[in-house]
């Protein structure tokens, strides 16, 4: 039987350790929402409502860890999420990385973000991130353009990048050398995969709000509607 150094036995303990940990924290259940914390009534057509009292304690869990993350509201996907709230909450915090942990500016993210919203005609998706998309430096023309499925006029180099990159991923399912490399060269590859990472996510959040039927907030910024679309 292979000899087991001291050093390396230490280091296996605090693996195991440190694995023990991070289970308790995934799995650790609660009893209450936040005090204080906005108990927003869900609006998607197809789910049930939930409240508080409707809710399991991995729904509490889940909704907990949103509300005392960076978005602090239940609103837009996560009813839907609920449903399966293990599930939920494995996105919910992949959401919190690409969001507010990415390698790009926000403006370049967002721009991402509304050509998915775009490519699955999602109301919600629209209506939240072409605001943010105009808050973050993108131009309301570029966003404009997006809405009505054309290709934006007078792009930066590095927001053509993004634009580039993320068609090509949405419409054919592939990146081009060229449009790869355009975004290699400029964010690195840690950049390549934020960017592919974002894009997967947020198309998971479409067709999480499409399948729930969840409307744009009144008054919202409003996604054109397409010929045959």
């Amino acid at each position: 039987m292979a000899k087991i150094t001291m050093n390396k036995l230490a280091s296996l303990c605090a693996v195991a350790a440190a694995s023990v940990a991070f289970a308790g924290l995934a799995h650790a259940a609660v009893d209450t929402l936040p005090s204080g914390a906005p108990k927003e009534e869900l609006i998607g057509k197809r789910f049930k409502k939930l409240t508080e009292a409707d809710m399991t304690p991995e729904q509490k869990t889940m909704a907990h860890n949103v509300l005392t993350g960076p978005r602090g509201s239940l609103n837009g996907p996560f009813s839907a999420y609920l449903r399966s709230p293990e599930l939920g909450d494995a996105l919910q915090h992949t959401g919190e990385m690409v969001r507010f942990k990415s390698s790009f500016p926000v403006g370049l993210r967002e721009l991402a973000v509304c050509q998915v919203a775009r490519q699955w005609n999602s109301a919600y998706e629209w209506a939240a991130h072409s605001e943010q998309a105009v808050a973050g430096g993108i131009s309301k023309e570029i966003v404009d353009a997006i809405g009505h499925n054309k290709r934006p006029a007078h792009m930066k180099p590095e927001e053509a990048a993004i634009y580039n990159f993320t068609k090509d991923l949405l419409e054919k399912h592939a990146v081009s050398d060229a449009h790869f490399k355009d975004v290699q060269s400029r964010w690195g590859d840690k950049g390549v995969m934020d960017l592919t990472g974002a894009i997967g996510y947020f198309v998971v959040v479409a067709m999480a709000l499409n399948v729930d039927v969840y409307p744009a907030p009144t008054g919202a910024n409003k996604l054109p509607v397409l010929a045959g679309k």
